[in-house]
């Protein structure tokens, strides 16, 4: 008589070969999140600061040294679409100025 059915051995490498390929899997999984959350946080970012820029120079913003331009202002001007941002509705962006043309932009949030 035949005996059907898979060996204790058999069993605990099937198990631990699925364990490895989830592992891995899951792994990747979580490497994509974190790009795709870098590329969002860069594009919000960027937006921002065209944003910022776009207010300055169309109303011809003076800036000494640093000034703060809230995510708000730029919202309520027209600059920046609230849906847009999402939870950088209380940002600022801090502008420094470098020399007589360029700006270094710096997103801060709120305290």
């Amino acid at each position: 008589m035949k005996k059907r059915g898979f060996t204790l051995i058999e069993m605990l490498v099937t198990v631990f070969l699925l364990a490895i390929i989830g592992t891995v899997i899951s792994v990747n999984l979580i490497g994509i999140n974190k790009q795709q959350e870098t590329k969002e946080e860069k594009r919000l970012k960027n937006a921002l600061t065209v944003a910022a820029d776009a207010y300055i120079h169309k109303n011809e913003v003076v800036v000494n040294d640093t000034i703060l331009i809230s995510v708000n202002t730029l919202v309520e001007e027209g600059y920046l679409n609230a849906n847009f941002i999402g939870e950088y509705n209380d940002y600022s962006i801090k502008v420094t100025k470098r020399d007589n043309s360029t700006y270094i932009y710096e997103i801060k949030q709120n305290d």
